[in-house]
């Protein structure tokens, strides 16, 4: 190795270890400047700077990730570019001379995306992964710690999983999570062979609610979509045991057995249903992109902070980004846009400005 080698060795080791130490970040995409800078618009405060400024973010020195600028600003193979307006959130930033250095991003809307798009915050937690005879498999299991209610009877359980399964977003296989006094604890989802009558015929046999009230947290469970579940798990692996990939260790703890629940933002939207290698012609809810918030330590189901029990900790529902109105004039722009490139490459929506980055409104160091 040669001089100039081990100096961009040494720097790019530099680079990846001030990133494991950052944070993330999540912003609005506001202008693109050139093929490794942007400048967008904080969605929650990070790096000390509030919510709301204007920043400049560059590519991290040395950083080659599939999903780095090179990739998510222009597009490439399976990779669809982002556009301005679009929400991205980076796993990891530091900030240096008044601008955020970034590695890769692991939440974004894009144009790959269809339908309607929604971007949460929520407690969520990821679940172990592995590879079945219908493909790879992983699920995210999302509450509303802030809709959560006292049942004192079988009806009022039945009445708040009806009123979970309305909601449309987060969306997937409704449930909800009981919780007795004793610090048991129970999770219930419709599907397959499991309905209202089934649930309420289990409470029943079981004698549940006979010694008194239970809680009731609302719950949804989704599946990771095709291009999400990469980030856990290699689909031809083979992998057929339960499975702790990259994702699944972010919910995971030594305190604790099993996974956790830990704050994420969550990007969701429907997309195609595949099994065995092929469509089955159905549409499901998906979660297409996700970052768990680092550094907190994932809460046992048994200790999920809720409205009725906060367990020492903070109560968390369900944010929505986008209402209605929003979410359609998005899916019918991105529609267009893959309309007018269909057989040709994406490219940028504007080309790239030679202009300097920002330094008004910047991160501060």
């Amino acid at each position: 190795m040669n001089l100039k080698e081990l100096a961009k060795a040494s720097a790019s080791g530099e680079t990846a270890e001030r990133l494991r130490a950052g944070e993330p970040i999540v912003i609005r995409l506001s202008r693109i400047v050139s093929d490794d800078e942007i400048e967008g618009v904080l969605l929650v405060n990070a790096l000390r700077t509030r919510a709301g400024t204007k920043v400049g973010i560059r590519q991290a020195p040395g950083y080659r990730g599939r999903d780095g600028f090179s990739s998510i600003l222009k597009g490439a193979d399976r990779v669809p570019p982002s556009r301005i307006g679009d929400v991205i959130a980076f796993a990891s930033a530091y900030a240096e001379g008044g601008v955020a250095y970034v590695g890769g991003a692991t939440a974004r809307e894009h144009d790959g995306l269809e339908g309607r798009v929604q971007v949460m915050t929520a407690m969520a937690r990821a679940s172990r992964s592995k590879v079945t005879k219908r493909g790879a498999v992983q699920y995210l299991t999302i509450t509303d710690g802030n809709g959560a209610v006292v049942a004192r009877s079988i009806d009022d359980v039945i009445e708040k999983l009806r009123n979970t399964g309305s909601r449309e977003w987060p969306g997937g296989s409704a449930g909800v999570i009981l919780r007795d006094g004793q610090g048991n604890a129970i999770e219930f989802f419709l599907g397959f062979d499991r309905d209202e009558a089934y649930l309420a015929e289990e409470l029943e046999a079981h004698g549940t609610l006979g010694s008194g009230a239970i809680e009731v947290i609302p719950a949804w469970r989704i599946p990771m979509s095709r291009q999400q579940i990469l980030r856990e798990i290699d689909p031809r692996s083979g992998q057929t045991n339960g499975h702790s990939g990259p994702v699944t260790r972010m919910f995971e703890n030594a305190s604790i057995k099993g996974q956790g629940f830990v704050p994420c933002l969550i990007v969701a939207c429907d997309e195609d249903q595949w099994a065995f290698n092929s469509r089955t012609g159905k549409r499901h809810r998906v979660v297409a992109g996700l970052q768990p918030v680092p550094g907190r330590t994932p809460v046992p189901i048994e200790r999920l902070p809720t409205v009725v029990r906060p367990n020492l900790g903070k109560s968390n529902g369900v944010l929505t980004l986008h209402d209605a109105a929003t979410m359609d004039r998005l899916a019918a722009e991105r529609a267009a846009r893959r309309s007018l490139a269909a057989g040709r490459e994406l490219g940028n929506s504007e080309p790239p400005s030679t202009q300097p980055g920002l330094r008004q409104g910047s991160v501060r160091r």
